[in-house]
């Protein structure tokens, strides 16, 4: 499927994901700027029937979305345990991480968080910044999430 975009949740799909996170990657690496992922690690989602994590991934991504730039990219997660990944380009990892905390909030007010994880948010959401150190491909930032 050669489509960039998931017309039933109004975002990216993994594959665009994966292309710009390189092309930032190598921005990156080229100009030395910041660049962090938020990674949804919900794995209790695939678990809903179809028309249940339908809906219930439709209200996270509204909600998700309005807590981000307009120039952010919201994707499908690349495997199924990661329905949901964010690219902030020229983002610190202090800054993403006050965006993940702001979803949290967000997420909690309208009580989805129980529907989403019996676990702590905070501990199913990962926030990876790119590393000049230790990182030469933007593979790494994926591996440093578990992807």
């Amino acid at each position: 499927d050669k489509q960039i975009f998931d017309e039933k949740f109004g975002i990216f799909r993994s594959g665009y994901f994966l292309t710009r996170l390189n092309e930032e990657f190598l921005r990156s690496l080229n100009y030395m700027t910041p660049l962090s992922i938020i990674v949804f690690k919900w794995s209790s989602i695939e678990a809903q029937s179809a028309e249940n994590k339908k809906a219930l991934l439709s209200s996270i991504i509204s909600l998700v979305k309005n807590q981000l730039r307009s120039f952010d990219v919201t994707s499908t997660g690349p495997i199924n345990e990661v329905p949901l990944v964010i690219l902030l380009a020229m983002t610190p990892k202090e800054k993403a991480t006050s965006m993940k905390e702001s979803i949290i909030e967000k997420l909690k007010e309208y009580s989805l968080d129980q529907l989403i994880s019996e676990e702590n948010l905070s501990d199913t959401i990962v926030v990876q910044d790119y590393n000049p150190n230790t990182m030469n491909d933007y593979r790494d930032m994926l591996k440093q999430v578990g992807l």
